[in-house]
C-alpha cells in the first residue's frame, strides 16, 4: 500500500496505520529519505 502511493499522483491518505508503525522503524525518515513528502496526521 505505501509503495503504491508512493508512485501515484497527488496526495494519498492511508489510514489505520497501526501495522505499518509495528513492522517499519521511523518510516516518514526513510521515506523522506528517497524524496518522499510524508506527513503524520492525529486525530
Amino acid at each position: 500500500l505505501v509503495v503504491a502511493a508512493l508512485v501515484a499522483e497527488g496526495t494519498t491518505v492511508i489510514d489505520r496505520i497501526y501495522h505499518i508503525d509495528r513492522g517499519y522503524e521511523r518510516i516518514e525518515e526513510k521515506l523522506g529519505a528517497l524524496g518522499a513528502d510524508v506527513e503524520r496526521i492525529t486525530d
